[in-house]
Formats: structure tokens, sequence, C-alpha cells
């Protein structure tokens, strides 16, 4: 990429979140991780440029393990930003494939993802609501009210986990018990922070290691979950759209995810997601836009909601 070494470090002054650069794996290397299903991993560490480390969501896996598809792992736009081939199938898709019969997209809840970056801290805040009533015509009003709640930490008609907490203030573990309509909203002026270009697989990418420690061992899931990616706008707020993206709750063979158990992590099924965004720099003219991934883990770790 020209003008940016991807062994750059940065620190931005936001609490004690770093962002740090190391290289990103090469086609060979990736495509030597993990050819021959799910039981072997390489020592690559797959963050690239700037990323911000999150870590964790899980679902019950199916019990067949099908093959790596190569057929991404070759050079391509990704490149230019530094995200590695996607994992599994990609979000611009409108649904699983495979997809086992008789299930269909009936979401049970709307989770909210807040994140705002100011000078001198990094917020992020997670709620939930009924999906009760909601449309893709009103997801965006519903939306915009559940991120003036998250914005002021206010709890009325967020639903409680299952011990208790409606509001989560990280993006460590991104969980959901059921098929789900999940957004993204960034609080911050389009000069300052934006999600990544317009090409929707840049924007949100499943890796394939976790954002946990260590990268190369905890195993994370291909992507066969997250799919029908869209912005819309919403109005009273620095930012201008939320990303959403439809949770089906299926695991890599397009069975619904079962037998998870909250307290059981090797219950989980889990999924490393990418969220890229670019954040200005001061300077001069013209303005140098930085790249920053938002990698939690997130899938189905049981319980509510």
């Amino acid at each position: 990429m020209p003008g940016l070494d991807l062994n750059y470090r940065e620190t931005l002054a936001a609490g004690d979140v770093s962002f740090n650069a190391p290289a990103i794996p090469s086609v060979r290397e990736v495509a030597e991780m993990d050819l021959d299903g799910c039981t072997t991993r390489g020592s690559v560490d797959r963050r690239s440029l700037l990323a911000m480390a999150g870590a964790g969501l899980a679902l019950a896996g199916c019990h067949k393990q099908p093959k790596a598809d190569t057929r991404n792992l070759v050079p391509g736009p990704w490149v230019n930003f530094g995200a590695g081939p996607p994992n599994g199938l990609a979000v611009e898709g409108s649904s699983p494939s495979p997809l086992a019969t008789g299930i269909t997209f009936a979401p049970q809840f709307l989770c909210v993802q807040y994140v705002r970056f100011d000078a001198d801290k990094l917020t992020t805040r997670r709620g939930y609501i009924p999906y009760n009533g909601i449309t893709e015509s009103n997801l965006s009003s519903k939306t915009e009210g559940v991120i003036s709640q998250l914005k002021a930490g206010t709890e009325g008609g967020l639903v409680a986990d299952d011990q208790g907490k409606k509001i989560h203030d990280d993006m460590t573990f991104i969980g959901f018990g059921s098929q789900q309509v999940f957004a993204i909203f960034l609080d911050n002026k389009l000069d300052f922070a934006k999600f990544e270009g317009v090409n929707k697989d840049f924007r949100v990418r499943f890796a394939w290691f976790s954002g946990l420690e260590p990268h190369d061992t905890t195993q994370v899931r291909k992507n066969n979950a997250f799919f029908n990616l869209r912005d819309k706008f919403i109005s009273g707020f620095d930012g201008a759209t939320a990303l959403f993206l439809d949770f089906w709750n299926t695991n890599e063979c397009g069975d619904t995810i079962q037998n998870v158990r909250p307290n059981v992590k090797d219950s989980w099924y889990r999924y490393s997601m990418n969220v890229h965004l670019l954040m200005a720099v001061d300077g001069p003219p013209p303005t140098r836009w930085v790249p920053i991934i938002l990698d939690p883990d997130t899938g189905n770790m049981g319980g509510t909601p």
C-alpha cells in the first residue's frame, strides 16, 4: 500500500486502548492454516494494520467439518486495506449456504452496539430489545431509540441477560442466543471517523483467528451465520449511518446452533468479526486516514438474549 508501512505502530489518546500494526499474513501462509477442516491452525497473527483487540462470542457447532474454501485465497482488493481473505462466506450474501430445510429468518431481538471515539476515551455500549413490531421500514427509528438510551446510559426497555445486566460496556464478547438483527453505530462526525469504503466485504469481514490471546490457538468458525449487511440513515447523531447484519444462528452445516451452555466455553460456537474503520489523523491537508479494525469475537454463547 503506497505511503503506509505495514509494520507501522501508533498509539492514540483513547484511554488504555492501543492500536498496533503487525504485518499481515501472506496468501500462502493463510492457505496453509486450515486446508483440512477446522483442526489445524498456523502461527500467523491474523490482526492486520491498526487492530483494536476485542474478543468473544460463541455457538454450538455441527459435527462434520467442511473443507476450507480456498477460492478466496488469491490476491485481491482486500490487500489494499490490509485485511486477510474472508473466513467463510462474505456478509453481502442474503442467507446461509448450506441451509437446513425449514430454517427461515425470524429474529427475536435487535442488538445495538454503540461506539464513540473521544480524545481521552473509547466508549462502547451494547443493548438488546425485543424484535416485536420491528420491520425493515421502521428499523432505523427503532435503532435510533436504542442508540439514544445507550449514549445516555439508561436501561428502560432493554432486555436483561441471565445475570440481570441490560447494558454491556464492552466489545469483548458479543453474544446472541437466538436469531437477531445486529446493528453497529459509530457516533462520530464523518470527518473524524467512518466505516471503511463502499465495498460491503471491506466493512465487515470474518477472520481466521480470535482476537483473544493466544490468537493462533483459539478456534473460531467459518462464517455461515451473519448476512445481509446493509446501512441505514440514523437521524439526530453525528454519524450518518449504522451497519446492520442478520444473525441466522446457524452453524457451518446450515443447522440451528444447539447445546450451547453459557458457563461452558467449550460449547460456544464462536466467530471472529472484523469491523473496518478509518480515522483521521492530525496533520496538514489532505487528511490522512488511518485504518482501524474493531475485532470482537461473536456468536452464540447460550442464555438470553
